[in-house]
């Protein structure tokens, strides 16, 4: 029921974002340099047989600032919504947080591709029959998506994070939105 209604607020949001009408922020400044928020949804990626079975589960909020037209800094915070079965081993996100550089490259008036690096701390909760763990772990992020411009403030965006490497070993594969302020 609780991820239930999570998806609904999500998908509530993401429709609303993409039908802002850019016209009303006409105010002086351009959304493009200011401040940004948005949220993803996606499939917890642990080792490569993760993706036998696709599941939503990890939800991932975003707060940026464009520094420049190509240039962008984030703050991430993230959640399980669900465990990640990996044949007898289960796996849940607790947290994630991390600081990360967005770098865009325009493609046309509506796609851009973004290349995404930074530092993440995650902690996972691991159990494979009586055994139980918790990897915590902080490391370098890679990752990278396509953007999709509905109009100058909102936009969709389809990515692949890896965000910690090590005993946590954790990536997304999400869909998701971003809204300028």
């Amino acid at each position: 029921m609780k991820v239930t209604n999570l998806l609904l607020c999500l998908s509530l949001i993401g429709i609303y974002s993409s039908h802002v009408n850019a016209a009303d922020y006409d105010i002086g400044f351009q959304p493009n340099q200011q401040y940004y928020f948005g949220a993803s949804i996606g499939h917890g990626v642990h080792v490569e047989d993760s993706l036998e079975e696709f599941g939503l589960s990890a939800l991932v909020a975003r707060l940026g600032y464009n520094h420049s037209k190509n240039l962008a800094f984030e703050f991430r915070v993230g959640a399980g919504l669900a465990e990640d079965e990996i044949d007898t081993l289960k796996r849940e996100l607790n947290y994630l947080l991390g600081l990360y550089a967005v770098y865009t490259y325009n493609i046309n008036n509506k796609f851009n591709i973004y290349g995404v690096a930074g530092f993440s701390s995650a902690e996972i909760d691991s159990a494979s029959g009586a055994s139980r763990s918790t990897y915590t772990e902080t490391s370098p992020s890679l990752g990278g998506g396509v953007e999709y411009k509905v109009n100058r403030r909102a936009s969709w965006l389809l990515e692949g994070m890896a965000y910690v490497e090590g005993d946590a070993n954790y990536g997304v594969l999400s869909f998701g939105f971003k809204v300028n302020f």
